[in-house]
């Protein structure tokens, strides 16, 4: 008897709860960003925090310059301390892109952020479509379109501001399923 071919998957556990709903007709997509959510919020977990502030610094560090792109020492600097994580990584070389073309402010970190996990999103679902499509073709036969319903540009600017500690009401938090009633809703 099996659990499901999501059980396989080297990925984390929130992604392959990502995976397991996606496979699940049951779930709304409503449910299905929430997993999506909570997963990139367990890779943003890892180092994100610490980058995070030394980015907000640089970025408005250099929002009075007439050439913010001369130097991008620091983000070199923050890619030597932090860890090798996924979205930490892509976060670095989107905050490094931006700065290379001239942005700079809040405005350009939630830009870059929100790009950073965007592609995040990409990685992780060419990386549940394609173990679906080896492993159990039969339950793959709309993966693409359930991980498309997933995502939402609003959610990422929102999961972006929050990640990086600019909006104060919002906290990070992972879904976490405990009790009875913590399922599909009816």
């Amino acid at each position: 008897m099996s659990d499901g071919p999501y059980r396989a998957l080297p990925m984390s556990r929130a992604w392959k709860r990502l995976a397991a709903a996606i496979e699940n007709q049951n779930f709304e997509p409503l449910a299905l960003r929430a997993r999506l959510r909570s997963a990139l919020l367990d890779d943003w977990h890892d180092d994100g925090g610490a980058v995070a502030g030394a980015l907000r610094k640089t970025f408005r560090s250099r929002e009075g310059m007439l050439f913010p792109n001369a130097d991008t020492s620091d983000i070199e600097a923050l890619r030597r301390v932090a860890a090798p994580c996924g979205v930490v990584s892509l976060l670095l070389d989107c905050a490094a892109q931006a700065l290379a073309a001239g942005k700079t402010g809040e405005g350009a970190l939630i830009e870059a952020t929100k790009t950073a996990f965007a592609l995040r999103c990409s990685q992780g679902f060419l990386q549940v479509e394609e173990h679906y499509l080896r492993n159990a073709p039969r339950a793959a036969t709309n993966v693409r379109g359930r991980l498309a319903t997933a995502t939402d540009d609003g959610d990422l600017t929102a999961l972006a501001r929050t990640a990086l500690g600019l909006d104060p009401r919002a906290r990070l938090r992972v879904l976490r399923a405990t009790g009875l009633d913590d399922g599909v809703p009816i």
